[in-house]
């Protein structure tokens, strides 16, 4: 469970215990000032060791068969990226009509902690 700290941004949940390493949990959609319609379920642990990060998701991960990769200015051209993920963007890929994002998390966990 995320044992949340006093006096920090809504979209700081808190910090956890795991494997003997504390790590900060993130809600990237609270972050983002996004809609969020129900609290996320699962908790997903990005990187390893003292570079590790947990982010709140609402469905488990799964495997997307053949994405298409997009180009940077199909990339430009799509509206539903954030400014704030814009600059750790490594790529996009379409799935199914739904626009998915390779996020170069460990720059993206540095600029969220240089927000405290």
């Amino acid at each position: 469970s995320v044992c949340p700290i006093p006096n920090t941004p809504m979209w700081f949940m808190g910090m956890i215990n795991s494997r003997g390493n504390l790590l900060p949990v993130f809600d990237l959609k609270l972050l983002m000032e996004m809609e969020v319609e129900q609290a996320s379920r699962w908790l997903m642990i990005m990187g390893h060791g003292s570079n590790a990060a947990g982010l709140c998701i609402d469905t488990l991960p799964a495997n997307m068969g053949n994405p298409q990769q997009l180009g940077i200015s199909e990339i430009d051209a799509q509206t539903g990226i954030p400014a704030a993920l814009r600059p750790h963007l490594a790529g996009a890929y379409l799935h199914n009509g739904t626009l998915w994002m390779d996020i170069e998390y460990n720059k993206l966990f540095l600029d969220i902690c240089a927000r405290f």
